[in-house]
């Protein structure tokens, strides 16, 4: 059985609010910390639902390097104001 799962990665507001917690922590390794807990959620929400390995890593990469390349945008955004 294969699902249809729209892009967490795409999902702008999602991807924002990932990106704002990983800001809240403070630090890289903190943020790296936030990142890996909300990428499990997510890959153990895809497993249940049915969703191949190989779908689930696609997606779980998709999201970490959208929500790093976020991250960055708001930490460049904090050192600008």
């Amino acid at each position: 059985m294969r699902f249809v799962v729209f892009p967490h990665s795409r999902n702008a507001g999602m991807l924002d609010r990932v990106a704002r917690a990983m800001a809240a922590k403070g630090s890289i390794d903190a943020a790296q910390e936030e990142l890996a807990f909300i990428l499990e959620v997510i890959a153990d929400k895809l497993e249940r639902l049915g969703v191949a390995d190989a779908d689930i890593d696609h997606e779980c990469h998709s999201l970490a390097r959208a929500a790093w390349q976020r991250w960055q945008q708001l930490q460049l955004e904090a050192g600008a104001a």
